[in-house]
């Protein structure tokens, strides 16, 4: 996920003045399926967490309509996001690694 944005980020520089524009999405966790096909429980996480489908796809059209860069949906995550991009590796690694995902996968076994 660092890869790609880092990789956006460089991308739209590159296309500055071309009239082309590249957009990352990191919606955060949305209601599609994903979950469920990879065998995790989408209850482990808090239902305040979840962003309905329709809310990532028109922020994230408006977010291409603007040439924004980035497109981070709900103020909810937009704070989380620079939260995260301030805060102490140790603290990004411990809110997103696998052991605070292993909780939702159901099969016992790592998420990939």
């Amino acid at each position: 996920k660092a890869w790609v944005r880092t990789f956006t980020e460089v991308l739209a520089g590159e296309l500055e003045g071309t009239g082309v524009t590249a957009t990352a999405v990191l919606p955060g966790l949305v209601h599609t399926g994903f979950h469920e096909a990879a065998e995790m429980d989408a209850s482990a996480w808090p239902e305040i967490g979840w962003i309905p489908a329709e809310a990532v796809v028109a922020e994230s059209l408006a977010a291409v309509r603007r040439g924004a860069v980035l497109s981070v949906p709900t103020a909810r995550y937009k704070a989380v996001d620079a939260l995260l991009r301030h805060a102490p590796r140790s603290v990004v690694r411990a809110a997103s690694g696998p052991g605070f995902a292993a909780r939702a996968v159901r099969s016992g076994r790592r998420p990939r």
